[in-house]
């Protein structure tokens, strides 16, 4: 029987190897998935869809109920194979992603952030550098999947080793986490039991019902969402589906819509759908943002502000782009351009 300790890294991080050991030890056999696991991944897949996050009462939780939380993670991506939608894929990956890197922030020491090293198989040496954690070879940081997503320009490289803070570990970490959770997707699932192929129909109307609860939010103003770069769209989903944003992930919102011109109304109407709105701060918050003049006081946080803060998700779209403003204006000029075009040839 694996230990506490154990236990709760693996339930932590359900896609580490650690937690794949423990199911196979544990002999955990699709055919015996109980009801209560099957409810433990449905609440997963859920939340990913509602960009909530999720925490199990560790403290209190017995060996039992956490071996459930394990075995849930599988028995969800079986589910998410039989949906087939990317989309979810995606949110299922960013959760676990988030997830990591609030795990980490809450560690006062750095003895998880090196077993996730370890468990990726990533080496690494701690480093002598003032200010940075550890350091990686270059090579060993090139040859990953995301390093594009990471900017190498903006890392700090000296003789061959890429030297990262601890705020970049742990995003380094949550970037590993998400590329090996979205390309494991989908899996194959010609063998499952028949009992999953039916959960997971119902899931999927579930979601689609669910789906239709959340209308979109929509601007009233001029701002364009479907040219949002990927860190702000995904920001901007998961404030109008009703969570909770971190401070300075609201911050950073706020800061790049009000310098995209955001209206007033259309702000408070994003906010609202937070679940600790409160009017009277939200409008505090905006004028004091945008101040008095026609420029607002604060500027949109550069891309350099947005991965130290942890919120980055750059792609292949963001190539060149310094600030997720210059993103967005740089998509509205092409939009633009495009229906010049269009007009000119009619």
């Amino acid at each position: 029987m694996p230990t506490k300790q154990e236990l709760i890294f693996a339930q932590r991080f359900p896609f580490s190897n650690k937690a794949k050991n423990i199911i196979k030890k544990e002999k955990f056999l699709l055919e015996d998935v109980s009801e209560q696991i099957n409810e433990r991944a449905k609440i997963l897949l859920l939340n990913s869809f509602k960009k909530k996050t999720y925490f199990l009462n560790e403290i209190s939780a017995s060996t039992e109920l956490m071996l459930n939380e394990i075995y849930a993670f599988p028995v969800a991506k079986i589910l998410l194979s039989e949906i087939r939608s990317i989309d979810l894929n995606r949110k299922f990956a960013l959760t676990f992603s988030f997830n990591t890197f609030k795990f980490l922030g809450k560690e006062k020491n750095n003895e998880t952030l090196f077993e996730l090293f370890d468990d990726f198989g990533v080496k690494y040496s701690l480093s002598d550098k003032n200010g940075f954690l550890v350091s990686i070879d270059l090579m060993n940081f090139l040859s990953l999947p995301f390093f594009k997503d990471l900017k190498l320009v903006n890392q700090n490289i000296s003789k061959g080793k890429v030297f990262l803070t601890k705020n970049d570990a742990m995003r380094f970490i949550s970037a590993l986490v998400y590329n090996k959770i979205f390309l494991s997707l989908p899996l194959e699932t010609k063998n499952i039991p028949k009992s999953f192929k039916e959960n997971a129909k119902q899931l999927k109307q579930d979601l689609f019902s669910l789906k239709k609860t959340l209308p979109e939010f929509r601007f009233s103003g001029n701002l364009k969402t479907d040219v949002f770069p990927p860190c702000m769209s995904f920001l901007h989903e998961k404030l109008s589906s009703g969570s909770k944003l971190p401070h300075i992930a609201n911050f950073d919102l706020a800061c790049f819509l009000i310098n995209g011109r955001i209206t007033q109304e259309d702000f408070l109407k994003l906010y609202s759908r937070a679940s600790n709105f409160k009017e009277n701060m939200v409008l505090y918050h905006f004028k004091n943002i945008k101040g008095i003049k026609e420029k607002p006081r604060y500027s949109s946080p550069s891309c350099d502000k947005v991965v130290e803060h942890g919120l980055c998700l750059r792609n292949d779209s963001c190539s060149g782009i310094k600030s997720p403003l210059g993103y967005y204006i740089r998509n509205l000029k092409s939009i633009k351009k495009a229906g010049i075009k269009q007009t000119e040839t009619k």
